[in-house]
């Protein structure tokens, strides 16, 4: 994707660096002219590090003994 879109601003077409990257021509105009979103599905809850401690709490009761289930 790099590679296409530099090629793009040095000169190559949008069509010519589609078919020579294998890359819909569609998702390089929309990188081209900024209109693509980074963040796909709904926001999170959690925080990831509010993540990392949940998930270390929970493996740390499976050691001891007390594993957790979704009830």
């Amino acid at each position: 994707m790099k590679l296409a879109l530099q090629q793009i601003r040095e000169g190559m077409s949008v069509s010519s660096a589609s078919k020579a990257f294998g890359i819909p021509k569609t998702t390089l105009q929309d990188k081209k002219f900024g209109r693509h979103q980074r963040l796909v599905g709904a926001p999170t809850i959690l925080t990831q590090d509010e993540e990392k401690v949940f998930t270390n709490w929970i493996v740390e009761l499976g050691k001891q003994g007390f594993p957790v289930t979704k009830e």
